[in-house]
């Protein structure tokens, strides 16, 4: 006879490979099965097409490879947000067929650039249990009204704005568990305390008319220590 099922965690990691190894151990030794995807393009399926020899980082905004790979995914319609989010589907869909993992328990995170992969990936699989992201910008919109912005090429969907926002996707997890830790500007800076409140104002609106308020929390999280105490806390919740 098998064990009982346990809950598992689709953890997305950044481009930018921090070591996240203490939070990942404690959660697995606590009884969650953690899966570490690497989507296209980030940490191990980095491409060996690399400019490094030519000064130029792979994650440079403009010249890098990683934004080679999107103009060039721009052109035939599948942008390479788009296929991040595929591949991080395809591990949600792996766990689901694991004897170990409880189906109805299966949560994501996401940290920096990983962060809204996360987001998209809970809004498109609606048995996704709950989703915890940190670094993200909250609405694109802002792009549009700022002279200028930090946010790189392939965290953009083109003509995004003739069909939703970033508070449209944030609204479809509702009732869903979800957890936004410092939500970026448009300068991709932390917001303060008094800007993420406006700016996680109408998802809180949503989450509040469906009588889910408690499933939702956004916070400013000064330092490292306290984003690892808050996500510990909420995984070990689901």
């Amino acid at each position: 006879m098998g064990g009982a099922k346990l809950p598992a965690i689709v953890y997305l990691r950044d481009r930018s490979e921090g070591n996240d190894l203490e939070l990942l151990t404690h959660l697995a030794r606590q009884g969650r099965i953690v899966a570490v995807a690497d989507v296209r393009g980030f940490g191990e399926t980095k491409s060996s097409q690399n400019v490094t020899d030519a000064g130029i980082d792979y994650f440079d905004p403009r010249d890098g490879t990683d934004a080679d790979f999107t103009y060039a995914s721009f052109f035939i319609g599948r942008p390479l947000l788009g296929m991040r989010v595929r591949d991080a589907r395809g591990v949600v869909e792996f766990l689901r067929g694991r004897t170990a993992v409880d189906a109805r328990r299966i949560s994501v995170m996401g940290r920096g650039w990983a962060g809204l992969v996360a987001l998209f990936t809970a809004a498109c699989e609606p048995d996704v249990s709950g989703v915890a992201v940190e670094g993200v910008l909250v609405s694109y919109a802002e792009l549009a009204k700022a002279q200028t912005y930090e946010l790189r090429v392939s965290l953009l969907l083109p003509n995004v704005l003739l069909d939703f926002d970033l508070e449209d996707v944030l609204a479809s997890l509702v009732p869903r568990p979800l957890l936004f830790l410092n939500p970026l500007d448009a300068m991709t800076k932390k917001m303060s305390s008094e800007q993420a409140a406006r700016a996680m104002a109408s998802a809180q609106d949503a989450y509040q008319a469906a009588g889910a308020r408690q499933a939702f929390k956004a916070r400013v999280a000064p330092f490292e220590t306290d984003v690892y105490a808050d996500l510990v806390d909420w995984a070990l919740q689901r």
